[in-house]
């Protein structure tokens, strides 16, 4: 279990993500849906906070994830260069780093 936090339009999402063998991005890119263990949503209109014990949402609702804990399977990893990025996502400022290989553009 990973702790998981996430940005959708007129909300935050946080709580516990099960992420199975491989990494965070390999789920994300196989799946519709996420399930939230522990959920709390947290309103950023009225900053009202709901808590739901296991909530499912789709991916399509979300502009951002930020997950800790494990990372996966270091055989998996390869060497990336990072550029710093600023984007505007929805009610969001989104400030850090993007990664590619070493010839790539990211």
């Amino acid at each position: 279990m990973i702790e998981f936090n996430a940005y959708a339009a007129d909300c935050r999402l946080f709580g516990g993500l099960e992420p199975g063998d491989g990494r965070l991005s390999d789920l994300l890119n196989a799946s519709a849906e996420l399930r939230i263990s522990g959920a709390r949503i947290e309103s950023i209109v009225d900053d009202r906070v709901v808590s739901h014990p296991d909530l499912q949402v789709p991916l399509n609702e979300l502009y951002a994830v930020l997950a800790t804990g494990i990372r996966g399977d270091p055989t998996r990893r390869i060497r990336t260069r990072t550029i710093e990025v600023v984007a505007e996502l929805g009610p969001y400022e989104v400030i850090g780093e993007i990664h590619g290989t070493p010839a790539s553009n990211p």
